[in-house]
């Protein structure tokens, strides 16, 4: 397969919208969602969707209000410190998401947090080429670091083939 980026065809509708862009990762095609795209902005409300889904799938104690109002809130007046990236198959269903925002740590450095990386379907080299583009994301805004948010230990290993490094902490208890 080719790395060259592709243009999602024009609906047969007929109707002339702008050219999304996506990189063709085996039969997916692999996508960050924006505003100002009138191709994308219909995905959003599915993407959201499925951002909901993932706390219920993986019990994550992600707030679904807060998600709601983080992700409408900053992608209706096209902010740029929320990066919602899809992998498509061709019938334009969301086999894979990632959601990512900017925060301002203890220090009022910025930092992107991954909070959200699902795959339900795709080849090996998606989460590779996701968090590529991620990483895009972050060095055009001057960030420093990423932190890519973990279930657990475990889950957070499994992220060190892509270049993170073991930081989530738990809490521990002593008994004495």
């Amino acid at each position: 397969m080719s790395d060259e980026i592709v243009a999602i065809p024009v609906p047969p509708n007929g109707k002339i919208e702008p050219i999304v862009y996506a990189k063709p990762v085996g039969d997916l095609r692999l996508l960050q969602l924006k505003p100002q795209d009138p191709a994308t902005r219909k995905l959003f409300p599915d993407f959201v969707q499925r951002c909901q889904a993932f706390i219920e799938v993986f019990r994550s104690d992600t707030d679904p209000i807060w998600l709601g109002q983080v992700t409408y809130g900053n992608f209706h007046p096209g902010s740029n410190y929320i990066h919602c990236l899809v992998a498509l198959n061709d019938k334009d269903e969301i086999r894979a998401h990632s959601f990512a925002y900017v925060e301002k740590g203890d220090h009022q450095e910025l930092y992107v947090n991954i909070l959200q990386v699902w795959k339900s379907y795709g080849p090996e080299d998606l989460l590779e080429e996701g968090f590529k583009l991620i990483e895009e994301w972050a060095r055009e805004l001057g960030v420093k670091s990423i932190i890519n948010t973990s279930l657990s230990v475990a889950h957070s290993r499994l992220y060190q083939k892509y270049g993170f490094d073991v930081f989530r902490v738990l809490g521990k208890k002593e008994l004495r």
